[in-house]
């Protein structure tokens, strides 16, 4: 049987700092600090304690409580760890009456409740709650104290500061210099547009720019090369086989000749270009331009326009028309829309193998980057490709002119992704920059390493922010504290996995920076959300003190993440010695927590980022979710995508942490660079790519979903872990020790999770609610 005995430890006013400390055998029986509010020790025989102290005194007490009073288990918030208190209020009565109500009225008051298993020959600490006379219920008249203790553990002085706002440049975490890469990016533009469109492997994004269609002026003074030109043509009550859009392009700038431009795709007619120059003495040239349509069956010239004069290439007009050339046909009119696309690469570097290098103007068609103050002319025809593809369905490019719907075109085997060009200039086609081996080798070319030198390892910050917190809690970078962060990632390859680390946003805003950032505001809870948030990790203080981050399968197994359950009771093996079968016997009712669960998750960081990085939503295929029901989840305070931050510093916040994760490679710490990664049907070379939403959601944010089959990167699959919605409520005996509530506890419905619990303190049974999986079988 455990009896249980009662002590309340208050203030005795005796302050130590650097001074030997009272023996216990002179009626000192603690020392709490009064910098992290937290009782350090129950004594000290010996030694020196150093950093400001009260010593505490203790007077036993007798407090009158219910017959059912039980010690209850239950999750902080969001957490996964368990914080414990009474179930109920106590009575402090005569004698404890006049101890509470005669300390000074600021005085802290720790109830300690102790446990004997052996009629009290030895005793074992049990609870520790707290209380001020603020907490009570004063009954003069009966000389009565009544209060329920609030909770008092490891955890209080962490959580009391985990929106405390430091800042980490006068905390000073260790510094760890980090090498990144400034990759050049493509920007491509769409004359008389007041945007461009930068292009950087799969990803893009517009940037405002100033509108120009003066080809001279695009390519001299901003030192773009002319990628091409695209013209559709449509015809005015068109004959049979010359409907739709026609694709093509007039210019062929110098070049005589004739060439075949234009096709609408049905296999009659062709639209040929044809330019002719004639030299004439004491005039000049003579021009002559013409556009033919010609049929596919026997390459007869069925219709031609053509225009000619001295000094220069005529103009096609719109509209246009075609006198017939063969017989049985006549006139046809036509109208074009169409534009001059403009490439060039911007660098970080002053060379670029086998190309002339520019300084960007000052006077540049886009605002002025200090990380890419370089240029070379980008002018490969291949990367342009125009399509009147459409479909009635509507879809995420906008609405032709007729109604229907633009589409992308479909890859072929060499190309990487298309990214829409221009697009407020488009009519019955779309304009498309292809993606693929050319501008990815390109890209390789212009690359340039950069060492960013104030940069902070996440072990660095978190000690830093718990020395300021509850310097009691330790944190270290080994497996003792994290197998996740630090030991062979449970969950990936080891190439698709790094340190994480953090530096001041602006520190990669300004790569080549003469002066780091000044200020450096962070929390801790930042540091945690982020983590749970990007990587499904979770945190709790051992009974070492030790600060641990595991990922919530490890969290799901009890402690482990080699696939088995740690099992601490198993009631299928515990027998009931009043009916001799298992504990478990006659137990199996269950329900379901009717909890809304989301239909779709989004995720992002604190600012822009491309779609890679942002991610794509994850949609979760069931019927029992709640249709609708989105749930966005965005990481405060910092942003991964650092190709963008430091192309595109104008359009993100100077504020916040640009995160990092990082490996070791030829002596430095530096960020990876991977090709050939596919989401979402398009190929990515992405430099931090662990950190990207897109690689991040597969990873570590598939094992705890409402359901098995989701939508990932445009990919349905099977989920890792199911979240657990299906309860049970179970008696189990406790006997001398509460039950371990990070094991799991065995039933004959499974292996259950314990999602609260409560310990009756007199006859040692605890009710537990368990939860398992809402599906019982991986499909």
């Amino acid at each position: 049987m455990t009896i249980y005995s009662c002590v309340i430890r208050k203030n005795g006013g005796v302050v130590f700092d650097g001074v030997p400390c009272r023996r216990k055998s002179d009626g000192v029986v603690g020392l709490y600090d009064r910098v992290t509010k937290r009782l350090v020790l129950p004594y000290y025989d010996t030694g020196v304690f150093r950093g400001g102290s009260v010593v505490y005194e203790s007077s036993e007490v007798r407090p009158v409580w219910k017959d059912d009073m039980s010690l209850d288990y239950q999750r902080e918030g969001e957490e996964l760890f368990m914080r414990r208190e009474l179930s109920s209020s106590l009575d402090f009565i005569r004698e404890d009456y006049t101890l509470i109500i005669g300390a000074a009225f600021d005085t802290e008051h720790f109830l300690e409740i102790e446990a004997s298993d052996d009629n009290g020959a030895t005793w074992s600490p049990y609870y520790t709650g707290r209380f001020m006379i603020t907490d009570c219920t004063i009954d003069a008249d009966h000389h009565k104290v009544t209060v329920k203790p609030l909770v008092w553990d490891r955890y209080n002085a962490i959580l009391a500061g985990m929106e405390k706002e430091f800042d980490l440049i006068k905390l000073a975490p260790a510094i760890q210099p980090v090498t990144v890469t400034r990759r050049p990016v493509i920007q491509v533009y769409v004359a008389g547009e007041e945007k461009l469109t930068n292009v950087l492997s799969a990803m893009s994004w517009e940037q405002d720019a100033e509108s120009s269609t003066d080809h001279d002026h695009i390519i001299e003074d901003w030192h773009f090369d002319l990628m091409g030109s695209r013209q559709e043509i449509v015809f005015e009550n068109a004959p049979a086989g010359l409907g739709g859009t026609f694709i093509g392009s007039f210019d062929h700038w110098n070049d005589e000749g004739e060439w075949h431009d234009f096709d609408n795709g049905q296999g009659v007619y062709w639209i040929s270009t044809v330019q002719e120059v004639t030299i004439i003495p004491d005039v000049g040239g003579r021009f002559m331009k013409a556009l033919r349509i010609y049929r596919y069956s026997d390459n007869a010239l069925i219709w031609e326009w053509k225009d000619e004069r001295i000094g220069g290439l005529p103009d096609v007009p719109s509209p246009c028309t075609f006198e017939a050339i063969a017989s049985g046909f006549s006139q046809v009119t036509m109208t074009w829309a169409g534009t001059r696309v403009y490439g060039r690469m911007l660098l970080a570097s002053d060379t670029y193998p086998g190309a002339e290098v520019y300084e960007v103007p000052a006077e540049d068609i886009t605002a002025a980057n200090r990380n890419y103050r370089y240029c070379t002319p980008y002018g490969f025809s291949g990367s342009l490709t125009m399509t009147s593809a459409h479909q009635t369905d509507p879809t995420e490019w906008g609405v032709r002119p007729d109604g229907t719907y633009y589409t992308k075109p479909e890859p072929s085997l060499t190309d990487y992704g298309f990214i829409p060009v221009g697009r407020s200039m488009w009519l019955y086609a779309s304009l498309w920059f292809v993606q693929n081996s050319l501008s990815e080798t390109l890209e390789e070319g212009g690359r340039k390493e950069t060492q960013i030198n104030d940069t902070f390892s996440l072990e660095g910050v978190i000690n830093a922010l718990l020395k300021e917190i509850d310097p009691t809690v330790t944190f270290a970078a080994t497996t003792a504290y994290s197998v996740f962060l630090y030991g062979t990632n449970p969950l990936v390859p080891a190439s698709s996995w790094g340190r994480l680390m953090m530096t001041p946003k602006s520190n990669i805003l300004v790569a080549e920076y003469t002066m780091p950032a000044r200020k450096a505001p962070c929390t801790l809870k930042a540091v945690m959300d982020m983590l749970r948030t990007c990587c499904g990790l979770y945190w709790f203080i051992d009974d070492a003190n030790r600060l641990r981050i595991e990922h919530v399968t490890w969290f799901k197994n009890g402690g482990s993440y080699d696939g088995s359950h740690t099992v601490g009771i198993d009631l299928t093996q515990m027998v009931n010695p009043r009916n001799g079968k298992a504990w478990s016997y006659n137990t199996s009712v269950f329900s379901w927590d009717k909890m809304d669960m989301a239909e779709r998750y989004q995720f992002g960081w604190m600012d822009d980022s491309t779609t890679v990085f942002a991610g794509f939503p994850l949609d979760v295929r069931s019927k029992y979710v709640t249709e609708g029901r989105i749930e966005e989840e965005t990481v405060p305070m910092f942003n991964a995508d650092i190709d963008y931050l430091m192309l595109n510093p104008s359009n993100v916040s100077a504020d916040g942490f640009a995160l990092l994760c990082c490996r070791y490679s030829g002596g430095k710490w530096k960020t990876d660079i991977t090709s050939g990664l596919r989401y979402n049907g398009m190929y990515y070379t992405l430099q931090n790519f662990q950190l990207a939403f897109a690689q991040l959601t597969p990873s570590f944010l598939i094992s705890d979903m409402p359901a098995w089959h989701i939508v990932v990167n445009g990919a349905q699959i099977v989920s890792k872990g199911i979240q657990r919605k299906k309860q049970q409520q179970v008696t189990v005996p406790c006997g001398k020790t509460d039950p371990d509530t990070n094991a799991l506890v065995r039933t004959e419905i499974g292996d259950g999770e314990i999602l609260k619990m409560s310990v009756r303190l007199t006859s040692r049974i605890s009710k537990m609610t368990l939860v398992y999986d809402t599906e019982e079988q991986q499909p």
